[in-house]
C-alpha cells in the first residue's frame, strides 16, 4: 500500500513540474518570436502533462520514495573502498524474501578516524 507522506507529495511535485517545464519547452521553437508562441495552449497542454505526471506516480509509485529493506554503504575515501550492507527489517523477515530492497549511500563515512 503506498503511504502519502510528505516525502512523497514533495517528489511527486517536483516530478510533476519538470515534466510540466518539458511540455512547455516542446512548444517553443528556437528563432521563434514571442509573439509566435501559443502561450495558453502551451499552459494547458503543460498542466494536463503535470496531471498525468501526478496519476502516473499514483498508479505506479516513485522510486525514489520505494520502501526499503536497508541500505548498502560505500565508504572510497581510504585507500580500500568499504562497503557495508544495514538491513533495518528484521532477518526473519528479510531472509523469506527473493529480493532485497537497498537505498545506496555513497557519502557513507565507514572508516574510523584518528
Amino acid at each position: 500500500m503506498m503511504k502519502f507522506t510528505k516525502e512523497w507529495l514533495v517528489a511527486a511535485a517536483i516530478r510533476a513540474v519538470k515534466t510540466f517545464a518539458q511540455t512547455a519547452l516542446g512548444f517553443i521553437t528556437v528563432g521563434a518570436m514571442f509573439s509566435e508562441i501559443e502561450w495558453l495552449k502551451m499552459l494547458s497542454v503543460a498542466g494536463v502533462a503535470a496531471v498525468y505526471s501526478i496519476l502516473t506516480s499514483i498508479v505506479t509509485g516513485l522510486p525514489e520514495v520505494a520502501d526499503v529493506d536497508g541500505k548498502l554503504l560505500i565508504d572510497d575515501s581510504g585507500e580500500n573502498t568499504k562497503w557495508l550492507l544495514q538491513v533495518d527489517t528484521p532477518v526473519e523477515d528479510v531472509s523469506k524474501q527473493k529480493t532485497i530492497k537497498l537505498k545506496v549511500d555513497p557519502n557513507a563515512q565507514l572508516t574510523k578516524k584518528e
